[in-house]
C-alpha cells in the first residue's frame, strides 16, 4: 500500500481523489489532501475520510507519506516537483511540469540527480483508444503515416479563475493533443519540425485580456513530411469530444467519440444514440486510474515510469511554439523554442 498525499483539490485533484477512492483503494492510501487556498479543503478531507493540511512543507516533512500528486496551478508545477522530489517523495505532476524550456530543463535535472519516481499527468496515452491506434501503427497495418486528425472538445466550460491561472489553451488543453503527436509518431524517431495555429476567444471574448483563446487549430509538420492537425474548443454543447484519425500509406485508423453504450435506435423517427460523455472525467475515468496504477507499480517494483520528464518535452515545445504562433502570426520552428 503506497501512501499519497493530494496537493491541491481543484477540479483535476478531486477527479484523481475520485478515481483513487473508486478503483484504486486496494492499492492507493490517499492519505493526506492539502491545499493552501480551498475553502472546501476540512469538507472534502471528511468526505473522503482523510486528513487536511494548509502546508506542502508540512506534507514533505511528514515521513509516512510515500508520494506526492501534484494537481496545483500549472505555474507552480516547476518548484514543487523539485522541492518535492529533494524532500525524498515520489512525485507525480499533472502536466506539464513547466511553462518554459530552462524550468521543464530543471525539473529534469532533478529528477536524474532522485532516486525518486517522477512521472507526467498525460493521461491520454492509457486511454484504451488511443494505445490501440499506437500498437496497430506499431504493427505496420497502416504503413508510414501521413496525416493525423485529432479532436478535442471540452465540456463543461471551465470557469474564469481557472483558466488565468492555466498557462492558456495550448499548455492547458492543446497539450494533451500535442503530446498525442509525439506518443504516435516516435516509433522511428519522428519529431515535430514546424507549426501554426489559428485562434479566437469565440465563446468568451474577455479571454484576450490575458492572451488567451477558446477556440483553436492547430498544425504541426513533421520530419518525416507527416502533417498533424488539431482541431480543440473549450466547449462543445453537446459533451466531451474525443477523436482521432490517423492516415497511412497502406490505411488509416480511427478512433469514434466514446459513448456510454455503442447501441442504436433506428425507427420512423430516425437514427437515434447515445449523446458522448459530458465530461472528461467520465470520458477518462479508467484512463485517469490506469495511469495512477502504472505510476504506483513503478514505485513498487522500482521500475522506469512510463511517462518521465523527457517524454513530455516535445509537448511543451509545441505548446510554446503555438503561443508565439498565435500572437506574431507565423509558422514556427520548434528549433526555435529554447
Amino acid at each position: 500500500m503506497i501512501n499519497i498525499a493530494l496537493v491541491g483539490i481543484g477540479r483535476i485533484g478531486l477527479v484523481h481523489a475520485h478515481t483513487i477512492k473508486t478503483k484504486l483503494s486496494s492499492e492507493v492510501n490517499l492519505s493526506l489532501f492539502v491545499d493552501s487556498m480551498s475553502k472546501d479543503l476540512e469538507n472534502k478531507a471528511k468526505e473522503y475520510n482523510t486528513k487536511y493540511s494548509r502546508s506542502f512543507d508540512e506534507c514533505l516533512n511528514d515521513k509516512t507519506i510515500d508520494a506526492v500528486l501534484l494537481c496545483t496551478p500549472t505555474n507552480t508545477h516547476t518548484e514543487s516537483c523539485i522541492k518535492a522530489l529533494k524532500s525524498g517523495k515520489h512525485v507525480f505532476c499533472e502536466k506539464p511540469i513547466a511553462t518554459n524550456i530552462e524550468d521543464h530543463l530543471k525539473v529534469i535535472e532533478a529528477s536524474k540527480k532522485s532516486d525518486k519516481k517522477l512521472m507526467v499527468g498525460f493521461n491520454r496515452r492509457f486511454d484504451h483508444n488511443y494505445k490501440n491506434i499506437k500498437e496497430r501503427i506499431y504493427a505496420g497495418e497502416i504503413g508510414k503515416i501521413q496525416m493525423i486528425k485529432l479532436t478535442n472538445y471540452d465540456s463543461p466550460f471551465p470557469n474564469v479563475e481557472f483558466l488565468k491561472t492555466s498557462g492558456g489553451i495550448y499548455l492547458d488543453l492543446c497539450i494533451h493533443d500535442l503530446d498525442l503527436i509525439s506518443f504516435l509518431t516516435d516509433k522511428n524517431g519522428d519529431e515535430p519540425v514546424e507549426l501554426f495555429t489559428w485562434g479566437s476567444a469565440f465563446l468568451m471574448p474577455e479571454l484576450a485580456e490575458f492572451g488567451d483563446v477558446d477556440t483553436a487549430i492547430v498544425s504541426v509538420k513533421m520530419k518525416s513530411g507527416a502533417i498533424a492537425n488539431i482541431n480543440t474548443t473549450r466547449f462543445a454543447n453537446y459533451g466531451y469530444d474525443q477523436r482521432a484519425e490517423v492516415l497511412g500509406t497502406k490505411g488509416s485508423l480511427e478512433s469514434r467519440n466514446d459513448t456510454p453504450t455503442n447501441v442504436i435506435l433506428q425507427n420512423e423517427r430516425g437514427v437515434i444514440g447515445d449523446k458522448p460523455f459530458y465530461t472528461f472525467l467520465d470520458r477518462y475515468e479508467n484512463a485517469y486510474a490506469e495511469e495512477i496504477k502504472q505510476f504506483v507499480e513503478s514505485i513498487i517494483n522500482d521500475k522506469d515510469v512510463p511517462v518521465n520528464a523527457q517524454d513530455c518535452l516535445p509537448a511543451l515545445k509545441m505548446a510554446l511554439a503555438a503561443n508565439i504562433s498565435l500572437k506574431e502570426n507565423r509558422i514556427v520552428k520548434i528549433d526555435e523554442i529554447k
